[in-house]
């Protein structure tokens, strides 16, 4: 198992400071998504910036483990475009099960995003069809590993939905060495606040699955930044948050079969 930084800790930040952050924690992976401050866009004509981004993160140690779509449903016409980009990063595209309409997306302009789970289906086989690395991401509830019975899976783990021991079980069970990413929502400097919310049993899963494959940390809720803006060693200049809060820095499982992991 490798742990990885989301992006979501701190969406305003540049990729450099991103992979600052990474080897100040320790973690050899960055998980990256569509819209933050690291300036990298599925849209562009040309990929030189995103090569440049993966050999940068190479140079550092950190490898790039998946960059998660905002939304699927404006990108189903440019498929190539797609493939290209992730083919540039070196890593897979991430495109979540589930998700709703932009801010503003209303009427007839919005009627497009009443079936977000099968638009999502459908690109994800037409990215895989096209030779892309493709993750479909599972939601913390709702859609499971048959929805999508011979492709690599994501999930998206949120104690603050639900207890996770109960859909850690099922996605284990279903997915088996299929699943090899999970966002973690919560974790690194929010481990204390996620006692009995199920990340415990999670990781002892994982642990006794033999997992292999990534666990990015990621907020649980903004109102989290300040903290984890300490956790990552912010210097000033990428978060909203102040000094004002001093609270201690945790690690995401404590101690146990896992060990002191993320601190």
């Amino acid at each position: 198992m490798r742990l990885a930084l989301s992006s979501a800790a701190a969406p305003t930040a540049s990729l450099q400071e991103l992979l600052d952050a990474c080897v100040r924690r320790g973690l050899p992976a960055l998980e990256l998504e569509e819209g933050h401050g690291h300036g990298l866009d599925v849209g562009m004509a040309r990929h030189e910036a995103t090569a440049e981004a993966r050999a940068r993160a190479a140079s550092q140690g950190v490898e790039i483990a998946g960059f998660r779509l905002a939304t699927p449903l404006p990108l189903l016409a440019d498929v190539t475009g797609l493939a290209a980009f992730a083919r540039a990063l070196g890593a897979p595209l991430l495109v979540p099960l589930a998700g709703g309409p932009p801010a503003g997306a209303a009427g007839a302009a919005g009627d497009e995003w009443t079936d977000v789970p099968e638009t999502a289906r459908r690109l994800v086989a037409r990215l895989a069809a096209a030779g892309a690395p493709v993750r479909a991401v599972l939601p913390t509830i709702g859609a499971t590993a048959a929805d999508l019975p011979t492709l690599p899976l994501a999930w998206d783990a949120d104690p603050s939905v639900t207890e996770l021991s109960a859909p850690a079980r099922v996605v284990l069970e279903d997915a088996g060495d299929r699943l090899v990413h999970i966002r973690l929502m919560g974790g690194g400097p929010e481990a204390t606040e996620q006692e009995g919310r199920g990340v415990g049993a999670l990781m002892a899963r994982l642990a006794l699955a033999g997992y292999e494959g990534t666990v990015a940390l990621a907020p649980s809720s903004p109102r989290y930044r300040v903290i984890w803006d300490a956790w990552l060693g912010r210097r000033g200049g990428w978060g909203c948050g102040s000094h004002a809060e001093d609270r201690s820095l945790v690690s995401l499982a404590g101690t146990g079969p896992l060990g002191e992991v993320g601190a």
